[in-house]
Parts: C-alpha cells; sequence; structure tokens
C-alpha cells in the first residue's frame, strides 16, 4: 500500500505535467493564430497582385484576354470550376469564403449572373462543375464529412443538394 506523501508525490508531478501541457497549448494557439493572420494577409496580397495585374492588362492591352470581373465583393472565388452551357456560355462554380456560400454564375452573352447553390458550407477542395443532359448545371464539392451534389430543378436556380458520407485524409 502506498503512502500518503507517495500518492501527494505522484499528485504534484501530475499537477506539474498538466501545467505544461497547458502552457504549450497557449503556445500552440498563439502560433495558430498567427499563422492564420498572415495566411489571411498574403491571401489578401494575392487578391490585391491579381486584381492589379488584371487592371493593368486591361487598360495597357498588355495581356491578350477579354477580362470581365464576375464576383468582385470581397474574398471569393475560391475553388472554381468552369464548364460552357449547351449554349456555349461560360459558366463558374465556385466557394465564397466571405459567405461560406457555395455560387454558380452563368454568363448569358452580356452580362454574368450569379446564385447561391447552398449556404454556410466550408468546402474543403474544387468545386466541379458539369451540365446534365437536360442542359441544368450540376455541382460536385465536399465539406469536411460529406461528398455533396446539386442539381438545379427549375429555372432560373433552384438546388436540390444531395449528399454522402466521405472519408477525406491529406
Amino acid at each position: 500500500m502506498k503512502s500518503l506523501q507517495e500518492i501527494w508525490d505522484k499528485i504534484g508531478n501530475l499537477e506539474t505535467q498538466v501545467g505544461a501541457l497547458l502552457t504549450l497549448n497557449e503556445v500552440l494557439q498563439t502560433q495558430h493564430a498567427a499563422l492564420q493572420s498572415t495566411v489571411t494577409g498574403l491571401q489578401t496580397q494575392n487578391q490585391n497582385l491579381t486584381n492589379l495585374l488584371l487592371s493593368i492588362g486591361q487598360t495597357t492591352g498588355a495581356l491578350p484576354w477579354g477580362i470581365t470581373f464576375v464576383d468582385h465583393a470581397g474574398n471569393f472565388g475560391g475553388f472554381p470550376s468552369l464548364a460552357f452551357t449547351p449554349g456555349g456560355n461560360p459558366a463558374i462554380s465556385y466557394y465564397d469564403r466571405n459567405t461560406t456560400d457555395l455560387k454558380y454564375a452563368v454568363f448569358n452573352g452580356s452580362t454574368w449572373t450569379t446564385s447561391t447553390v447552398d449556404s454556410g458550407v466550408v468546402i474543403q477542395d474544387d468545386t466541379s462543375l458539369a451540365f446534365t443532359p437536360g442542359g441544368q448545371p450540376a455541382i460536385s464539392y465536399a465539406d469536411s464529412s460529406s461528398l455533396r451534389y446539386a442539381e438545379t430543378r427549375d429555372r432560373p436556380c433552384s438546388y436540390e443538394t444531395r449528399s454522402a458520407t466521405l472519408a477525406i485524409s491529406r
């Protein structure tokens, strides 16, 4: 049988270990916050640089591309996928990081129209846009726990989303 002193010493050692783990946890949380801030800053700088390069190309004619802005209200455009409608117009599915929405944009020949497909979803990887044999847009994408499929059910845009369990490993 252990003496009270041995038990007391063991408790003291455990308290010391717990204290060290809590300190380590605080250090890791501080480092994580600093890294997250750095990543956010780099994303903003990247977006600003991209916008600058696009505007230089448009004003100087330096780029042999016709560039239009589809959506430019913040930190948007993650995980884009481009497909062409049966009529030949470009369409894009993408993730809006500001609103955590999956969005769909289609060009009608003169303007872009955007719609929200799925709200409040944290997309983990690329979206994939295609058109059904009937000409309706269909998008596949994944959040942290499921693979999802969205397809329009009527025009202009009303979506049905189906989910399946998915194990994502990196």
